[in-house]
């Protein structure tokens, strides 16, 4: 008596359960086709063929996704470059400034305080003078606002004419009834005061006119000297 099979939704009664399709594999598929039957054979290369250009479809489409991920890490190397320059350049800028900033300071400290010479100017957070004593003059320094503590650099001949800075360097002039004494005094740490110039001549007034030490003497007749850079 012929077994009869019915179905109820997905479930199978009274008869046999269909067996599941295993997916084709296109390797098996090919071994298949070389012992098969012709017919046979036929149908295993369609199937192996499906399988190929199926994994040529799942070739295709992971291409785009490959390409997208490429151009993501370009993109992200180049903006990593182009911030780079971007600080780069920005520190130059920095480094520039300082740079100006720097040289304009040393402009302002080496620049020339033209004019008549003084008997005393400030200087660095000094104070320089030219101090009559009982047998001539004193050249002393000390900080501002402690003129009491003041420090002795060096002893002068004959009265004090004044004292000037130019470039650097304080210079300080005295004079006699004959001659004068032109001592100049580098200023920094461990600098001593030295003679820079002496001649003959009673010192009227001096005063300092581009880099140059102007004197007038007593009898009207004057004399320059260059002081330097």
């Amino acid at each position: 008596m012929a077994m009869e099979s019915k179905w109820e939704g997905k479930k199978v009664v009274g008869g046999p359960a269909p067996r599941a399709q295993r997916p084709v594999n296109a390797l098996d598929a090919a071994k298949r086709a070389a012992h098969a039957a012709p017919e046979e054979r036929d149908r295993l290369r369609v199937a192996a063929a499906g399988t190929r250009r199926a994994a040529s479809r799942d070739a295709r489409s992971r291409s785009p996704r490959v390409l997208s991920l490429t151009a993501a890490l370009m993109g992200i190397a180049l903006a990593a470059v182009v911030v780079y320059l971007l600080a780069g350049a920005l520190t130059g800028v920095a480094h520039h400034r300082d740079g100006a900033a720097a040289s304009e300071a040393e402009l302002a400290v080496s620049r020339p305080s033209d004019g008549a010479v003084k008997k005393s100017l400030e200087y660095g957070g000094y104070v320089y003078r030219l101090s009559t004593t009982a047998d001539g003059c004193v050249l002393q320094r000390y900080a501002q606002g402690a003129e009491d503590v003041a420090n002795d650099l060096c002893k002068m001949n004959g009265a004090p004419v004044g004292v000037i800075e130019h470039a650097g360097a304080v210079y300080a002039i005295s004079t006699t009834d004959t001659s004068y004494c032109v001592t100049s005094l580098a200023l920094g740490d461990g600098c001593v005061p030295v003679e820079f110039a002496r001649g003959d001549g009673s010192v009227r007034a001096a005063e300092l006119a581009d880099g140059t030490l102007k004197l007038e003497f007593g009898d009207g007749a004057t004399k320059s000297i260059e002081l330097g850079t």
